[in-house]
């Protein structure tokens, strides 16, 4: 068994593995992966790491020494032992230094061949009957074989050649492989001659490979070392998702607090009803998940990435998948850090049905189809002017589009309300709950439940409705109800294009660069606003940390404080009225980045309502709550926030501009001591002034560039022995 630990700005994380099984470790660039690693070879002699910046220069003319010292040198870079290895095979910089190793693969292929072929000489000659056992070489070809049959490799006495299959030419020598080639020849090296038991370690798995044979190598690989833990470092999405029976983990964040690291993990769910595929690149994301119809290569979907900048788009099908998703990742713990919500289309969704799904983070589109939205005066036009079209014949490219849109509606009205009652049917069915025990009663209860659907008045009145607005030339209310993929073609050939391919391919073109900003923005009004559900954070810096107040302290579950800092400096540099004038720590442009706790708020509360509770608990308010100023001044208290911070979704604080014009350490001690007095005089309540605040916050550890000689200062104006004595 391995008893992997990792520090983490709560608990320690434990992760525990036995042979046999695959871990992935998934983050961004810059998650520290590499460092993790580091972190978890450093620990354990009998772990085997693979950076991700590796030499693979193949010399294939390699003298080895014998077996023993040629693996010594592979693992450790030196054959004296594991002390060796940070200064001989990681130079001292284990997280980024260039792994230079590929000379002792080769040798301890070659010894192993020898001393495999050597032992089976002496047991030949006792044994005329044994058969020769396979060395690391001959498995490490059986695999190669079958990834790569066009590229035949030969096992020489110290030399290995390769010959491309069919070919007439003679063997030329490894040496000259490409680079994919060479990088699957080190890989199966390095894992073929691993020790027993070991955890083997591999930072950036995918690098030099070809796709086409990746998730191959690495089944191969671990299917010939089950002995073996092998654990990937990986911000590649595709890749971890191949790993289908691992467990993986996602690297939300990395802190370093110059005496040792931390990461925010959490363990990649299973069992979610979404597909693993796309669970991991959930969980890879940092921003909000919206799951939305349609799939990858989709208008709808390209339409949603430009408008949702803010979100990670997955397309995951039709409207049922989206609904699902969405009620899915709701029930993951793990996932409320990111939030999710759900796109779908208005397929004649009735406002009580609408709302329902709203209240289950499931929007629904104002238009049949999100295809519509560009059907729709403001986006037409838009797409009319930018296809070089001035405001007059945009107008009238629009109307010519208005009377023909009209046109089908019509001829269609009875195709629609056939379509539209079938839907509504469908809907109602959907919605009955049946809870009876018995057939007899199940009978009663569905007949009960279907007895006012109507299928014939249904089509009635939603022909009735569609053939009323057609008579009303309602255009944007026929929009909303009008499912008709052809709608797109009219609108292409009106603008002189060739159909619905073209004008896509226009429409995306555009909105992906500056000219078509308008066009994106004039598309965004009609589609819902949405805000997913996340966890949420308060950044504590200065007294929020030990007093929260009544209000925020019933709703905190956990308080991360380990590595934690502030994301921009602060200062001693607001003299607060609320405190008599005593200085409280403020952001400023001139000052430190200082240790803070972020409170994380119970899954319940939303970010309105903790940017109340947290602006009353900062304006000393009894009621009232927070609300964008228009025109700030020096003294209003701004709330902002903080997206994915330390693997929380929303991290939110306060920010109220600097008043201290003359900030040294004496003007700072006079205010902290002319606050105290006033505690003394019974005009502030006790632990609010400034020396009070000064002790909480270097107590905390929060250290600012004016913090000692400040604090200094104060005992040198009260004559205190220290700084606790005042």
């Amino acid at each position: 068994m391995f008893h992997i630990t990792v520090p983490t700005s709560g608990d320690e994380y434990k992760i525990v593995t036995k042979p046999g099984e695959t871990l992935v470790f998934l983050g961004p660039n810059g998650s520290g992966k590499s460092r993790l690693g580091v972190m978890i070879e450093s620990a354990r002699e009998n772990a085997h790491r693979i950076g991700a910046h590796r030499a693979l220069s193949l010399n294939t003319k390699i003298q080895p020494p014998n077996y023993e010292v040629a693996i010594k040198r592979l693992n450790w870079g030196h054959e004296e032992g594991v002390a060796y290895r940070p200064g001989q095979r990681w130079h001292s910089n284990p997280a980024v230094a260039l792994l230079s190793d590929f000379d002792h693969v080769i040798a301890a292929l070659y010894a192993d061949e020898n001393e495999v072929s050597v032992q089976h000489r002496r047991a030949h000659l006792k044994d005329l009957g044994v058969s020769p056992p396979p060395t690391k070489l001959d498995r490490l070809k059986a695999i190669w074989d079958n990834l790569l049959p066009h590229r035949e490799l030969t096992i020489l006495a110290g030399n290995i050649k390769v010959r491309s299959a069919g070919s007439t030419s003679s063997d030329y020598d490894a040496g000259e492989l490409s680079d994919g080639e060479r990088a699957i020849f080190y890989m199966l090296g390095q894992a073929l001659l691993a020790r027993p038991n070991t955890l083997v370690l591999i930072d950036e798995p995918e690098l030099h490979l070809n796709r086409s044979i990746l998730a191959k190598l690495w089944d191969a690989i671990e299917a010939a070392r089950s002995d073996c833990v092998f654990v990937y470092f990986t911000h590649d999405v595709e890749f971890a998702s191949t790993r289908i029976v691992a467990r993986k983990f996602a690297i939300n964040s990395y802190e370093n607090d110059g005496t040792r690291g931390q990461w925010e993990l959490e363990e990649i769910p299973t069992g979610t009803g979404i597909s693993d595929e796309i669970i991991t690149r959930i969980v890879g994301s940092r921003l909000p998940v919206l799951f939305t119809e349609g799939d990858a290569g989709s208008l709808d979907v390209s339409i949603y990435r430009s408008t949702y900048k803010d979100f990670t788009v997955i397309p995951i099908g039709n409207c049922e998948s989206v609904i699902h998703a969405v009620a899915s990742m709701e029930h993951q713990k793990a996932f409320h850090r990111l939030g999710c919500a759900g796109l779908i289309d208005a397929d004649g969704r009735d406002d009580q049905l609408i709302a329902h799904l709203k209240a289950r983070n499931v929007y629904a589109l104002e238009v049949a189809e999100v295809e519509n939205i560009l059907l729709l005066p403001l986006p037409f036009k838009k797409l009319a002017k930018l296809a070089h079209f001035d405001d007059s014949a945009s107008e009238k490219r629009f109307d010519e589009l208005k009377q023909k849109v009209l046109k089908l509606a019509a001829g269609d009205a009875e195709k629609y309300a056939l379509a539209a009652t079938k839907r509504k049917i469908d809907q109602r069915l959907k919605r009955i709950g049946l809870k009876s025990k018995d057939t007899a009663a199940l009978v009663s209860e569905y007949a009960a439940a279907t007895a006012d659907i109507d299928p014939a008045k249904i089509y009635t009145d939603l022909l009735a409705e569609f053939q009323g607005h057609i008579a009303r030339s309602e255009y944007e209310k026929i929009i909303a109800l009008y499912d008709n993929k052809g709608l797109l073609d009219v609108a292409a050939h009106t603008l002189g294009k060739k159909g619905r391919a073209e004008l896509q391919d226009f429409a995306l073109r555009t909105m992906s660069i500056a000219e078509g900003r308008a066009l994106v923005e004039v598309v965004s009004k009609h589609l819902p606003v949405i805000e997913p559900k996340r966890s949420i954070g308060i950044l504590a810096y200065g007294s929020l940390i030990n007093d929260p107040g009544e209000e925020l302290e019933n709703v905190i579950v956990r308080r991360m404080s380990t590595g934690i800092a502030t994301p921009f400096p602060v200062e001693f540099a607001r003299s607060s009225s609320s405190r008599k004038g005593g200085p409280t720590l403020v952001p400023v442009e001139d000052g430190e980045r200082v240790k803070a706790v972020i409170l994380v708020l119970h899954d319940h509360v939303t970010t309105a309502q903790a940017k109340d509770m947290l602006w009353r608990r900062e304006t000393r308010k009894k009621a009232g709550g927070y609300s964008e100023p228009t025109t700030p001044n020096a003294n209003t208290v701004l709330v902002k926030e903080i997206e994915q911070f330390h693997g929380v979704g929303s991290v939110l604080y306060t920010s109220i501009e600097a008043n201290i014009g003359n900030m040294t350490p004496e003007n700072l001690a006079d205010l902290a001591i002319k606050s105290a007095e006033a505690v003394a005089k019974g005009g502030l309540e006790a632990r609010l002034d400034g020396i009070s605040y000064l002790k909480n916050a270097m107590s905390a550890g929060i250290k600012t560039r004016m913090s000692e000689a400040y604090a200094a200062s104060i005992v040198q104006k009260t004559g205190c022995a220290d700084l606790a004595g005042c």
